[in-house]
């Protein structure tokens, strides 16, 4: 399956708003980049309400801007 396969091909199937969820999640995921931001005042920590690092989500959609995202399986049923 290619990475955003449930927008590009007209015959995937998936059986609800929570599967197109779950492949858009993970195709968003496929393409980002995860970093570490170290957290300078708790670095030395070893609470775990205080916590060392932070991930930090670095979006990186290759999908072009007119392309829609939305899940079109209502649409249908009104």
């Amino acid at each position: 399956m290619r990475v955003h396969d449930y927008l590009y091909d007209s015959s995937f199937i998936v059986s609800g708003a929570r599967d197109y969820a779950r492949s858009a999640f993970k195709a968003a995921m496929a393409s980002a980049q995860v970093g570490i931001q170290p957290n300078f005042k708790t670095m030395f920590s070893d609470l775990k309400n205080r916590q060392r690092v932070n991930f930090v989500l670095h979006p990186n959609s290759r999908l072009p801007p007119h392309m829609d995202c939305s899940y079109r399986g209502y649409a249908i049923y009104s």
